[in-house]
């Protein structure tokens, strides 16, 4: 079941012109979840969309005491191709989506990372992972 999760960022240092946009929430929803993956979609300015795909897959992860993980290519579309979100959100905003992968192998290869060495970083750049 899909329940996106709304959060009020405009804090955070990446997104310091965003309340000009009109807005402050930025979208992340998890979804597809099983024991080997999970899908993740990010709605945001695109300076900071990917940013905020990466650290909250690794803030899910942490939660569900993952130790490692790598992520597939993201694949990128406007709010607009997402009618719960066509008009909610700055039209130049971006969707990111993309799947996290707790067990190798990866699909699209990328590299697998720790968990615990990305997170620091995200709890640094967002208020909400503190």
């Amino acid at each position: 079941m899909r329940r996106p999760l709304l959060l009020s960022l405009c804090g955070a240092p990446i997104l310091a012109g965003c309340a000009q946009q009109g807005t402050s929430n930025l979208v992340t929803e998890f979804y597809n979840m099983s024991d080997s993956e999970f899908s993740v979609r990010a709605i945001a300015p695109p300076a900071a969309v990917r940013e905020l795909a990466v650290c909250k897959a690794v803030w899910f992860a942490e939660k569900r005491n993952v130790r490692t993980l790598s992520l597939s290519n993201p694949a990128y579309s406007a709010p607009k191709d997402i009618p719960a979100y066509a008009g909610k959100v700055p039209p130049d905003w971006v969707v990111l989506s993309a799947t996290a992968y707790l067990t190798a192998p990866n699909p699209d290869r990328n590299p697998t990372f720790t968990v615990a060495e990305k997170a620091p970083g995200c709890r640094s750049m967002w208020p909400w992972y503190r």
